[in-house]
């Protein structure tokens, strides 16, 4: 019946498309015809909640991507970027990356989605130097960062209270005035994060045009915003920062995915306590041989499915139909 299903939403969904470009009572009498069966009647309906449940995956995920740009901004307020530049950075951020996408079309790698990750998080921490480089204490304060992404894992219950009550440290920052000047550091260094996002949903099972449409769609949002909006975060402690991104690492990171959401949270998190304890020894290897059932116990308090609702054949179909309805051909 699975099989059934996956060729019928094609067919279902083009005679959609074709009534939308074509219109009139042909169409109309043909649609009657077609819907004459029960079985296809039936398809019909699995297709209109299939795009819904895609439609909600994919705001979830540009939410995602807003986020973690917004938390990406707020932290580099944090370590010293003033208002105004991180505000132009981000405008000229959204801007470029709209405009770049369409040509980032090698997006297959063959790292490993935890390396691919790992390096993420790298150029994320050369920007941390970047900015830091008078102070010459980047890496110990990139730790802190990271000690506070595993303090989340590993106590994700009680940060999760720290999330919705804790309070926020207010900066002695004032509100930026004028245009800011973009470091060009920054944003190179945010475009290839990027880069590296993309090329790690398309390795955990996402088509290219969809994962480029997405953040497309992500950057149209960024774009929407005005300055303040973008740096909203820039009121929380570094460590608030860190709980609040590995908090929407695990709501978004798996939604590319249909197979196993503990393993592709494991190997993050594994990352994360790897990138917390840099010179490893006994109490790194002991922390990431337990990581699994906290990851596990994690999912649970956050109410994070170990499998979406649908098969990767059935994704695969309702992803290629949600692209012809944008217009847009996937190979």
């Amino acid at each position: 019946m699975r099989r059934i299903w996956v060729s019928l939403v094609a067919a279902a969904f083009a005679h959609a498309q074709e009534c939308d470009d074509v219109g009139g009572v042909a169409c109309a009498q043909s649609a009657s015809s077609l819907v004459g069966s029960s079985l296809l009647q039936h398809a019909g309906r699995k297709l209109v909640t299939a795009l819904e449940r895609e439609e909600e995956r994919r705001e979830k995920m540009i939410d995602g991507v807003v986020e973690r740009v917004q938390l990406a901004l707020a932290g580099l307020v944090r370590e010293g970027v003033s208002k105004a530049d991180a505000m132009a950075l981000g405008k000229d951020y959204s801007a470029s990356l709209k405009a770049k996408l369409p040509a980032m079309t090698e997006l297959s790698s063959s790292a490993t989605y935890d390396e691919i990750e790992q390096e993420r998080l790298d150029v994320f921490h050369g920007l941390v130097c970047h900015v830091r480089q008078a102070e010459g204490d980047c890496s110990a304060e990139w730790t802190h960062y990271a000690q506070a992404g595993v303090d989340f894992i590993t106590n994700v219950g009680t940060n999760l209270l720290q999330l919705v009550n804790g309070k926020s440290v207010e900066t002695d920052m004032a509100h930026a005035s004028g245009r800011g000047q973009t470091d060009q550091t920054l944003l190179e260094g945010l475009t290839k994060t990027t880069r590296l996002s993309l090329a790690s949903m398309v390795k955990l099972g996402e088509d290219p045009e969809s994962a480029r449409l997405i953040f497309s769609d992500a950057m149209d949002r960024l774009s929407a915003m005005d300055g303040e909006e973008e740096i909203a975060f820039s009121k929380l402690s570094p460590p608030q920062l860190a709980r609040k991104y590995l908090k929407d690492i695990f709501h978004t990171a798996c939604l590319p995915s249909t197979g196993s959401c503990t393993d592709i949270l494991t190997d993050y998190a594994k990352v994360v306590y790897a990138t917390a304890h840099p010179d490893g020894g006994v109490g790194s290897s002991l922390l990431q041989a337990g990581v699994r059932p906290v990851v596990q116990l994690a999912m649970k308090v956050l109410g994070v499915p170990e499998f979406p609702k649908e098969t990767k054949a059935e994704r695969t179909a309702v992803v290629k139909a949600y692209l012809k309805k944008r217009g847009i051909h996937s190979g």
